[in-house]
């Protein structure tokens, strides 16, 4: 019995609910796709802090803004696109091969400016060889746009993009038409085309390097004759930190679908169309978070958790409310026929000089 079957007789009813899942994918989605747009507009806003290293955390947001819109209306569309005409119409629909192109190439995108930006801080530091990573860019265009269009092009050729059944081994969206039993080793090929294989790749390639820079930064801080003072070492310490846990973020967002890849590979019967809710539940929704929460993260550790971006933030946001108070009463003073409001008292410091390496 192929597995579409087997899913069909027992766990995809067409009045099937995913209320909950599609809930907590749809809210993930939603402040991934905001803290994306927070780090796009740093960059725009502010030119002291259009660095490069921030140019490339652009491009990752746009990459991680595309997934988390793709799996929240994957999820919340996904009873519509595979459940309410489930059985009676043969293979995947339009529109979840359409979501699952759209979302299987921005989250190949995303690994790959995730491994190119450790590439270039690497190259930076540790190198310090700041035209090889100048020269480096075009590079990492050109792969990081172009490799996953072909992967998704010959996937969509094949007709192995969109959904066949709840879920799939993700948190809700689409993603790879699942076969039949004795197509299983084929299935699993199309996974790691389509992202696993990239997404191994990134766990070892930014474990690698950040633990290399990590490594570096100490060994410099440590050089005999270097002066330190309570503030030098206060973010030097900051800064360790960070690059301890930029890693550790990526690898417990990415685990849990992994978890479940590996799983699949061992028993499809587990994970196909949410079979796996009774035993492994849980991981269903944390992939669902992970999956689509890496603009979050990214935003809580180079904008939040960044002194002078969470400063420029907290003084722009004062500075307009301060601004619409004093504008109101200004129109107050001036119905009374009294004084006269001058709007020059505004801050008008100069712009910091944008630091060597955008990761404090």
């Amino acid at each position: 019995m192929g597995n579409s079957q087997f899913c069909q007789s027992i766990t995809c009813p067409p009045d099937y609910s995913m209320n909950s899942l599609e809930i907590v994918t749809f809210v993930t989605g939603v402040l991934s796709m905001l803290s994306c747009i927070i780090i796009i507009s740093t960059y725009c806003l502010w030119p002291y802090l259009q660095t490069t290293t921030r140019k490339l955390l652009v491009y990752l947001s746009i990459a991680d803004y595309t997934v988390a819109a793709c799996n929240a209306v994957g999820a919340i569309c996904h009873n519509e696109i595979v459940c309410s005409s489930y059985g009676q119409t043969p293979g995947p629909g339009r529109d979840g091969i359409i979501q699952s192109a759209i979302g299987t190439y921005a989250s190949s995108c995303s690994y790959f400016w995730t491994m190119f930006l450790a590439v270039y801080l690497y190259v930076m530091i540790v190198k310090s060889n700041s035209v090889l990573a100048e020269r480096l860019l075009p590079v990492f265009h050109v792969v990081s746009w172009g490799l996953p269009a072909i992967e998704v092009g010959l996937a969509a050729w094949k007709g192995k993009l969109g959904c066949n059944g709840k879920a799939e081994i993700t948190g809700g969206w689409c993603w790879i038409v699942l076969n039949s039993q004795d197509l299983r080793t084929d299935d699993v090929m199309w996974m790691l085309f389509t992202g696993k294989l990239w997404e191994l790749i990134a766990y070892f390639v930014i474990f690698i390097l950040y633990f290399r820079i990590k490594y570096h930064f100490r060994r410099e801080r440590g050089k005999p004759g270097q002066l330190i003072t309570r503030a030098s070492y206060a973010s030097a310490q900051y800064i360790d930190r960070k690059l301890t846990f930029i890693p550790i973020a990526f690898i417990l967002l990415r685990m849990w679908g992994m978890i479940r890849f590996i799983l699949y590979v061992a028993d499809p019967m587990l994970i196909q169309c949410q079979g796996d809710i009774a035993q492994t539940g849980w991981l269903v929704y944390m992939q669902a978070i992970g999956d689509t929460a890496q603009g979050i993260v990214n935003c809580v550790l180079f904008c939040l958790l960044t002194n002078r971006v969470r400063k420029q933030w907290v003084d722009s946001c004062c500075g307009f409310c301060r601004t619409c108070c004093i504008q109101e009463s200004s129109a107050g003073w001036t119905r009374g026929g009294s004084g006269r409001f001058n709007s020059s008292g505004r801050s008008g410091s100069s712009s910091p000089t944008p630091p060597l390496f955008d990761v404090e």
